[in-house]
């Protein structure tokens, strides 16, 4: 299968970071309204199930809708998509600003706009990590996935604190024109952007059912980056069910307090966003397998080495440690992963092979949590870091051990 020939945008550093400054800029104001939302619902509300089916909702996007974002990223013009997604982001907001005219807000407007947002994100992200291999050279594709990875880890450090102070000084609507501030600046940057897209309207009627099937064949032809694909996607069904529990095991087991777990949770996310912008340093490796399995090697190191830690402030501590480690593996994880796959796929497909890949990994949290959930109400949260752990390293060693996955090349697909 013969790749499209994209040329780069003249200026193309400039309109790049013109393009992914403004999607920082939007999804600061996303995150941030997200996050007022939950402060909503948990100070209105005050319950738990209202918060779990929020969360419910704001998952099932991304498991159900994904694979047929793909073949309409595929098949459409890119901006269109883009703006699309910005546009059904103000339009969540102004549900809720019409909605709350006398001053109360009916739960179901809430739920129905934390689900739109999503929609949103579902047809924004398969997009985006498309579009990146048309706007750089090759050999910064690395750099690129990882800044791109840091821009949405700022977005996550900074949104809970600026959730918090908008939801306490401003009145709902007003939070609500903060995302429609957003969606402006994200739909400008994206007009003023050079995005190529490939004309495949030509080829007919978008019909799902056959692009989906078409796109499975361009992935199993490369059975190597699918089997990594699938096993990035198990490392994830131990890691985010454990990472949930940060709080808690700083709570209960280490019996620090909650400004200590929120520690916890800004050194991850600060180690994510260094280790996304020091994949620069990477930009050079050949062989991008390896950074992929030594970072969930070292992920699940970190992780057992948690599950033997003493319940004291020194054991405390010593997890906020390996909790740096853990952040900066992140991004180098998923950065290669990216790169592994953008440059393994044609170009013209790409957008059907994230719409494979982001119901496995959206699924990946719900099925984690459904098995280690219980486990961890029996046993403990303790013995839950040593076996995910384990099952990470041994994960790592296994995909090693796939030939597939040992000679996966890096070179474009052709």
């Amino acid at each position: 299968m013969e790749n499209k020939k994209i040329s780069l945008p003249q200026n193309w550093q400039f309109n790049f970071y013109r393009l992914f400054g403004g999607q920082l800029l939007s999804g600061i104001t996303s995150w941030t309204v997200q996050y007022a939302l939950i402060w909503f619902m948990t100070m209105t509300y005050k319950s738990p199930s209202v918060l779990a089916f929020a969360t419910m909702l704001s998952t099932i996007p991304g498991i159900v809708l994904a694979p047929i974002v793909g073949p309409l990223v595929d098949r459409l013009n890119k901006k269109v998509l883009l703006i699309g997604g910005d546009l059904i982001v103000a339009a969540a907001a102004l549900l809720i600003i019409f909605s709350n005219r006398e001053g109360t807000l009916p739960l179901y407007i809430v739920y129905t706009a934390v689900f739109i947002r999503s929609v949103a994100q579902t047809l924004q992200q398969p997009t985006i990590q498309s579009t990146v291999p048309t706007l750089v050279p090759d050999d910064f594709l690395v750099k690129a996935n990882g800044q791109i990875g840091s821009f949405n880890a700022i977005s996550t450090v900074l949104a809970p604190t600026l959730g918090f102070l908008t939801y306490s000084n401003l009145p709902l609507v007003g939070v609500m024109w903060i995302d429609i501030v957003g969606a402006v600046i994200g739909s400008t940057t994206v007009l003023l952007s050079v995005i190529p897209s490939f004309n495949q309207l030509s080829q007919g009627k978008i019909t799902v059912s056959r692009d989906l099937i078409a796109g499975w064949k361009v992935m199993i032809g490369q059975r190597g980056v699918l089997q990594l694909i699938i096993i990035v996607s198990l490392v994830m069904v131990a890691f985010v069910p454990i990472s949930s529990m940060y709080p808690l095991f700083t709570t209960e087991y280490f019996k620090m307090s909650l400004f200590h777990a929120n520690l916890v949770e800004t050194i991850f996310s600060v180690g994510m966003v260094v280790g996304g912008l020091i994949l620069g340093l990477f930009s050079k490796v050949t062989r991008l397998i390896h950074p992929v399995l030594i970072a969930i090697i070292f992920m699940g190191a970190m992780f057992m080495f948690s599950g033997v830690l003493p319940g004291n402030e020194l054991g405390f501590w010593s997890f906020f440690g390996f909790n740096i480690v853990v952040g900066l593996a992140i991004p180098i994880m998923n950065s290669f992963l990216m790169t592994i796959i953008q440059k393994s796929y044609p170009l013209e497909y790409l957008g059907r092979v994230m719409g494979v890949t982001m119901p496995l990994q959206a699924a990946a949290g719900p099925v984690g949590l459904a098995f280690i959930g219980p486990l961890a109400e029996q046993y403990g949260i303790l013995p839950m870091f040593m076996w995910g752990g384990i099952a990470e390293v041994a994960l790592a060693i296994f995909a090693y051990s796939l030939p597939a996955i040992r000679n996966i090349s890096t070179k474009n697909a052709d």
